[in-house]
């Protein structure tokens, strides 16, 4: 019966660090997805805040549009600055 009981033992005893290793398994899959996303993010977002601080402008009209002139010939005042001291 000793016998038994000891077999037993080491039986249960097995399943439990069975259980424990494959717990502690997953827990270390969800914390390596979870730094994962929080490196992602951190990249992310340090990206867009690097971009706050500048004004981009986005064009859609085609080169033909975009070459020509906006104000006429006719309109507008000629400044020289170089001679104003």
């Amino acid at each position: 019966m000793s016998l038994l009981g000891f077999l037993l033992a080491v039986l249960v005893c097995g399943v439990v660090i069975r259980l424990l290793v494959t717990g502690f398994r997953i827990w270390g899959f969800f914390k390596n997805a979870q730094n994962e996303f929080r490196k992602g993010f951190n990249e992310t977002y340090h990206q867009q805040s690097h971009y706050e601080d500048q004004e981009i402008v986005i064009d859609p009209r085609n080169a033909d549009e975009r070459s020509r002139k906006i104000i006429s010939e006719d309109e507008g005042e000629y400044v020289d600055f170089e001679s104003e001291t």
